[in-house]
């Protein structure tokens, strides 16, 4: 195999939301709700935003409270979350390698893009992360109207970069079925283990596994050795 064009998933693979993000509880408090009844809620319009049924972080806290029970102001909800999105943006960082990872593939010739399951709100996380200058292309579902594993993400991603998927690779923590996506449509794909509760299901539908990103660049000079031709020919 020769990868003309890398892949990568973007939460927990090159960045990550800390468990502690005072985001929810704060929200949650000004709209008048506790932390335990708004974040179930919160949690379950999760896949509504990334499809881009609801719109964006105030769609979202305005479907939680409803889901809840919750009668709240229009004007008092954009008011609270547009408050206090800088709490959100500053509990996301980048993971250490993810840039010096990013800037050898292209170093060595690869054409880089981001498939994410993401909110509109993922734009500014993206922007403050500095990686948008590293890749050349991104496809978040939201844009899309569908989530992986659904190939259309994949296929728009190697259209985007003029590849075919059997000649990409593809990079993630393996939640969404992501790995088990890409693989259908005859990528490669390599693990991101950060040791997840979907790590183990995951560990079936990859190529190669890595502990650090900082591996996936020796990671793909092995798998371009070794991933079966035939896996990937139908897709050329």
């Amino acid at each position: 195999m020769n990868p003309r064009a890398v892949l990568f998933d973007l939460y927990y693979t090159l960045v990550c939301e800390r468990e502690d993000n005072p985001f929810y509880e704060t929200v949650a408090g000004e709209l008048g709700l506790a932390l335990e009844t708004f974040r179930p809620h919160y949690n379950a319009c999760g896949r509504p935003t990334m499809r881009g049924e609801l719109d964006g972080m105030v769609g979202r806290v305005t479907e939680a409270c409803r889901l809840a029970g919750h009668l709240a102001a229009p004007e008092a909800i954009i008011d609270v979350v547009e408050r206090n999105m800088e709490l959100f943006y500053g509990s996301v960082f980048i993971y250490g390698d993810a840039p010096d990872t990013l800037r050898r593939l292209r170093a060595g010739g690869f054409r880089l893009a981001i498939v994410s399951n993401a909110s509109p709100y993922s734009e500014e996380v993206l922007r403050r992360s500095g990686l948008v200058a590293d890749v050349d292309d991104i496809v978040m579902s939201y844009t899309l109207g569908t989530l992986k594993p659904d190939p259309r993400l994949y296929t728009e991603a190697c259209q985007r970069l003029g590849v075919s998927p059997g000649d990409a690779i593809y990079v993630g923590d393996g939640g969404d079925d992501e790995l088990e996506g890409a693989r259908r449509i005859g990528m490669g794909t390599i693990l991101v283990d950060r040791g997840l509760r979907h790590t183990d299901a995951a560990r079936r539908f990859a190529d190669r596994e890595c502990k650090r990103l900082g591996e996936v660049v020796s990671a793909m000079t092995d798998l371009t050795s070794t991933l079966p031709e035939a896996r990937r020919a139908a897709y050329r």
